[in-house]
């Protein structure tokens, strides 16, 4: 048997053919129309005040889903005290108004699902 090679086709390089990423300096990709970096101190704040804002109506209009999440949770004391709070801010919040605006639209779009356009 003669010494035969195999002859690869020529085909464009592969993933690991190329240098990691990891290994160069870190990009800056997000630049402004001035070409400045992006200020992310502010973009973190300005994060944070949105995550607030959502928790804070979560807590607000959501309590019955704060008593389920409660009561999943593993059986122990602190669990004990955390579904006494969320009874106790839902009975509140029942009493205020905010925990019945979820069911009551949620009945709305039921109503319209049911119209059978």
């Amino acid at each position: 048997m003669a010494n035969e090679s195999v002859a690869f086709e020529d085909s464009k390089r592969g993933f690991w053919d190329r240098r990691s990423r990891s290994l160069e300096p870190a990009r800056r990709f997000a630049r402004s129309a001035e070409g400045k970096a992006p200020d992310s101190a502010s973009n973190a704040r300005t994060a944070a005040a949105a995550m607030l804002i959502a928790f804070a109506l979560f807590a607000l209009f959501n309590t019955q889903g704060i008593r389920h999440f409660a009561r999943d949770l593993p059986g122990n004391a602190f669990t004990d005290l955390l579904v006494d709070a969320a009874d106790k801010w839902h009975g509140m919040m029942e009493r205020a108004g905010p925990a019945q605006v979820g069911p009551a639209v949620r009945e709305q779009f039921e109503r319209l699902r049911g119209l059978n356009w």
